[in-house]
C-alpha cells in the first residue's frame, strides 16, 4: 500500500473530517481480486446533502467500464499518455471519501494507488473523482500539485493556505476544469482544454526525466514504456514544475481564457464581498478545521495508512484513545506539544511499538481476514500463521494470501510428503477464499472425522476432483457426496457375536429339539450354514449389491461381491477398477475375537494377487473390502500382506437397531492401511489420511464413482430363513454339508 503524504490529509481531510463529522465510509476490498466485498447499498452512507445516489458497486462498475472503453480504443498523439495512464490506474477503494463541492455538489474522491517502487514527493497526489452529472455518473482524473513553499512554510493552516495546482482530466485525456490556487483561493482557471496540450513540451533543459512527451523527448524512452500511471503523473508534473516553459507560459499566454488578469473573484473582491465560490477549503469540506488540530489528525492518518488499517479514521482515533489512554500524554495547554507527543508515539517502529498500538494493528489484520477471507482467527492463531512482517508491513491484504499458501504447503509437507512443483502451483493458483476455508478447517478443534467431511465438502463445492491424477484437469461436475443419507430415526448399537447369538440361540435350540439325533450336526454346522448365510445375505442387502457367484479371472476363489470404482486420468480417459468385497462371519463369543484368514490363506492370496494385477497405478481405485460383526478385529497379518502388495484394505463392522433387533446395517468403511499405501499418482496425495479415508468412503456411496454404489441401508438379519433352508437341505434328508464355501 502506498504511503500517502500530508497533502492528502491537508486537502481531503480523510481523518480530520471524520473526527469532525465527515461522511467517509471505508470500504474493505477483496485483496485477491480488488473487488468490493458484498455490501448492501445502504452500507455506503450518503453525505449530508442527501444528493448522492450511487452505490460503491455502481461507482466501481462505471470506473471499470471507462477503463475498458479507453483500453480498447486507439490512443492518438495529444491524448495518449494520460489516457493510457487512466486505463492502467489502480484505485485505493478502501480510502474512498465523499466531500461537498461548492457547498452543494456531492463528490466521491478515490486515491490512485502508487507502485511499491514509487518514491512520491511530498504534496503530489493523484485521485479519481466521481460525481452526478445531470443524473448520470461521471468521473475525471484529478492531480494535486502543491508548491514547495506550501509544504515547508505553512504547516498548521493548510485548509486556508493551499498553494499549488489542481488539474482534472476527462477520459478523453484532455484537461477540464483545472486551477492554480494561492493561499487557499483560486487565482487562475483553465477553461478551454484545446488551448493547452501539455504533452507538446519538453522538460526544462538539464533536467533528466525517463519519458518522452508527445512531440518532445528527454531520455528517449517511449511514453508507452512508463512503468506505472502514478509515476508518469508525478514525473510529468515534476518536469514542468522545474521548467521555465511552464512558468513562462503562465505569464505570457492566455491559456485560461480570462485575458491576462489571471484572477477570478480573489478574496476581498467587491463583486462577491470576499466570498470565493470555489474556495479550496469548502471544496474539500475543511473550512471549519484549525491547523494544530489538523496536525494531530495527520498523525493518525499517517499511522492508519502506514499499517494499512481498514478502520475508518474516526474508528482508528477512537481505538487509539481507548487502547492507549494515558500512554502518550494529554493534549494540555499546547496543542503543538501534544501533536509531537502523539506523532512520536505513533511513529515508533513496529518491533518497539507500544502493545496498545500493536493490538490495533492485529485487530486490523483479524478484521481483514474475517471480512476479506472469511477466516476467523484469535490473536494466537494470527501469530502462529502470519509473520510479523506481514501483520505489521502495511499491506496485510496483499501478503495474507501468500502466507496462507505458505502455511498450507508447510502443513502438508509436515505430514511427510514433499510437494511437487505441480502441487505447489496448484495451491498457489487457488482462490484465496478456498485456501482460507481449508486452513480454517485444519486448525479447528474438531475430530478428524468432522474435519475430513468438511474438507471433502469444500472440494465438492469448488468442483475439485479429489482423485485427480494431475494438475491438468482437476475439475469435476460430479460432486463426491453420498447419494443416500443414513437412517437416523432409530438408535443403533454394535452387532457383536454375542448379540447375534442372542437372536440365534432360540432358533438353534428349536432345531435341536426337533432333530435330536442330528444335534451334533447342528452344533457343528449352525455357525457356518445358518449364521454365516444369514449374515452374508443381510450385509449384501445393506450394501444393496448382488451376491457374486463367479470366481475371479485366473483364480479359483469366489468373492462375495464385486464393485468397480472410477478413476479419471486426464487425458488418457476413465477407468473402472475392481474391488473385492468379502463378508466374514466370525461368531466366537470369546475374548478379543480376531479374523486373520486362518485356514483360508489361499483365498486371501488370490484376492491380493488379483487386485495387484488390476490396479491402475497408485490411485487407490482398487481394494479388498472386509465386513465383520462388531467387536471382531482384523488380523495384522492381513494388513501386512496387503501393504507389501500396495493393496488398500477397507473394513466395516455391522450395527443393530435397538428397537428392531433383527434389523441391521453396515457401518461406513475404515481405510485400515491408508497411511501405508502408495498414492503418489494422485495429485492430492498430500492431503491428510483422514481426508483420503472420507473421500474413499464417499466414492463407494456415489453412483458416479462406484458401480454399483454401496448404500448402507437397513436390512433384515433373517436367521430363521437361513435355519429353514438348512433344515430343508441337510436335516430333513439327513445329509452332512460340505465344507463352508469360505
Amino acid at each position: 500500500m502506498t504511503s500517502k503524504n500530508l497533502l492528502k490529509a491537508a486537502l481531503l481531510g480523510l481523518f480530520v473530517a471524520v473526527i469532525f463529522g465527515s461522511c467517509k465510509k471505508d470500504v474493505l476490498l477483496n485483496p485477491s481480486s480488488n473487488e468490493e466485498l458484498p455490501l448492501s447499498p445502504t452500507d455506503y452512507r450518503a453525505p449530508s446533502s442527501g444528493a448522492w445516489q450511487f452505490t460503491m458497486e455502481e461507482v466501481k462498475q462505471h470506473f471499470e467500464e471507462k477503463q475498458a472503453e479507453v483500453a480498447g480504443g486507439t490512443f492518438t498523439v495529444g491524448n495518449d499518455t494520460v489516457r493510457q495512464a487512466m486505463a492502467d490506474a489502480e484505485l485505493l477503494w478502501g480510502f474512498a471519501d465523499t466531500v461537498l463541492y461548492a457547498g452543494s455538489v456531492d463528490v466521491l474522491i478515490v486515491p490512485v494507488k502508487a507502485p511499491a517502487t514509487s518514491q512520491l514527493a511530498l504534496g503530489k497526489e493523484a485521485y479519481f473523482i466521481f460525481f452526478d452529472e445531470w443524473g448520470s455518473l461521471s468521473s475525471r482524473l484529478m492531480l494535486i500539485w502543491a508548491d514547495d513553499s506550501y509544504i515547508s512554510d505553512n504547516a498548521g493552516a493548510y485548509p486556508n493556505s493551499f498553494t499549488g495546482y489542481i488539474f482534472q482530466f476527462t477520459w478523453d485525456g484532455v484537461i477540464d476544469y483545472s486551477v492554480r490556487a494561492e493561499l487557499g483561493s483560486i487565482t487562475h482557471q483553465i477553461r478551454d482544454s484545446e488551448l493547452l496540450d501539455e504533452r507538446d513540451y519538453d522538460c526544462y533543459p538539464g533536467e533528466t526525466v525517463p519519458f518522452s512527451f508527445g512531440g518532445g523527448s528527454s531520455s528517449g524512452t517511449p511514453i508507452a514504456a512508463a512503468i506505472s500511471s502514478i509515476q508518469l503523473f508525478m514525473t510529468y508534473f515534476t518536469c514542468f514544475e522545474f521548467g521555465n516553459a511552464w512558468e513562462g507560459a503562465f505569464n505570457s499566454i492566455d491559456w485560461f481564457g480570462l485575458g491576462n488578469t489571471h484572477s477570478i473573484n480573489p478574496p476581498g473582491n467587491a463583486n462577491n464581498s470576499g466570498i470565493n465560490p470555489y474556495y479550496i477549503g469548502d471544496f474539500f469540506g475543511l473550512s471549519q478545521f484549525s491547523g494544530e488540530e489538523y496536525l494531530m489528525a495527520q498523525a493518525v492518518n499517517k499511522f492508519k495508512e502506514r499499517y494499512g488499517l481498514v478502520f475508518s479514521g474516526a474508528q482508528t482515533w477512537d481505538m487509539i484513545q481507548q487502547n492507549c489512554s494515558g500512554q502518550f500524554g494529554g493534549a494540555g495547554p499546547n496543542p503543538l506539544v501534544f501533536f509531537h507527543q502523539l506523532n512520536g508515539f505513533l511513529s515508533a517502529p513496529a518491533e518497539s511499538m507500544n502493545p496498545c498500538l500493536q493490538a490495533i494493528i492485529e485487530d486490523n489484520a483479524l478484521n481483514i481476514l474475517s471480512q476479506g477471507f472469511g477466516l476467523t482467527l484469535d490473536e494466537q492463531q494470527l501469530h502462529d500463521i502470519f509473520s510479523m512482517d506481514c501483520i505489521y508491513g502495511g499491506d496485510f491484504e496483499a501478503c495474507a494470501e501468500t502466507e496462507i499458501e505458505n502455511w498450507l504447503i508447510n502443513y502438508f509437507e509436515g505430514l511427510g510428503t514433499t510437494l511437487t512443483t505441480d502441487q505447489n502451483d496448484w495451491i498457489t493458483t487457488q482462490s484465496p477464499l478456498f485456501l482460507a476455508d481449508l486452513l480454517e478447517i485444519l486448525i479447528q478443534e474438531q475430530s478428524e472425522e468432522e474435519k475430513g467431511n468438511l474438507i471433502v465438502l469444500l472440494f465438492n463445492e469448488s468442483n475439485i476432483n479429489l482423485f485427480a491424477t494431475n494438475a491438468s484437469n482437476t475439475s469435476t461436475i460430479t460432486p463426491l457426496i453420498a447419494d443416500d443419507a443414513p437412517n437416523t430415526n432409530s438408535e443403533w448399537a454394535d452387532l457383536t457375536p454375542l448379540k447375534i447369538w442372542e437372536l440365534a440361540g432360540p432358533i438353534k435350540q428349536d432345531l435341536k429339539s426337533r432333530y435330536p439325533s442330528q444335534s451334533s450336526k447342528i452344533d457343528d454346522w449352525f455357525p457356518c450354514r445358518v449364521l454365516g448365510v444369514a449374515f452374508e445375505r443381510a450385509v449384501l442387502n445393506s450394501l444393496a449389491i448382488q451376491n457374486n457367484t463367479a470366481s475371479l479371472p485366473g483364480y479359483s476363489s469366489i468373492p462375495d461381491g464385486l464393485v468397480t470404482r472410477k478413476i479419471t486420468d486426464f487425458p488418457n480417459g476413465q477407468f473402472w477398477i475392481p474391488n473385492v468385497i468379502e463378508v466374514k462371519g466370525r461368531f466366537s463369543t470369546g475374548a478379543n475375537p480376531i479374523f486373520d484368514y486362518s485356514g483360508q490363506q489361499l483365498q486371501l492370496q488370490d484376492y491380493l494377487n488379483y487386485l495387484q494385477g488390476v490396479a491402475y497405478n497408485s490411485t487407490l481405485a482398487h481394494g479388498l473390502y472386509l465386513i465383520l460383526p462388531s467387536g471382531v478385529t482384523l488380523g495384522q497379518n492381513i494388513v501386512n500382506q496387503a501393504n507389501a502388495q500396495n493393496i488398500p484394505i477397507f473394513f466395516s463392522t455391522v450395527e443393530q437397531n435397538k428397537d428392531i433387533p433383527n434389523e441391521i446395517r453396515v457401518k461406513p468403511l475404515d481405510f485400515v492401511n491408508v497411511s501405508n499405501i502408495d498414492r503418489s499418482d494422485l495429485l492430492f496425495n498430500f492431503l491428510p489420511d483422514f481426508v483420503v479415508e472420507i473421500a474413499v468412503r464417499r466414492q463407494f456411496q456415489n453412483s458416479n464413482y462406484s458401480n454399483p454404489k454401496l448404500r448402507y441401508i437397513n436390512a433384515t438379519l433373517d436367521i430363521q430363513q437361513a435355519a429353514n433352508d438348512f433344515e430343508v437341505s441337510y436335516l430333513i434328508p439327513n445329509v452332512t454339508p460340505l465344507e463352508c464355501s469360505d
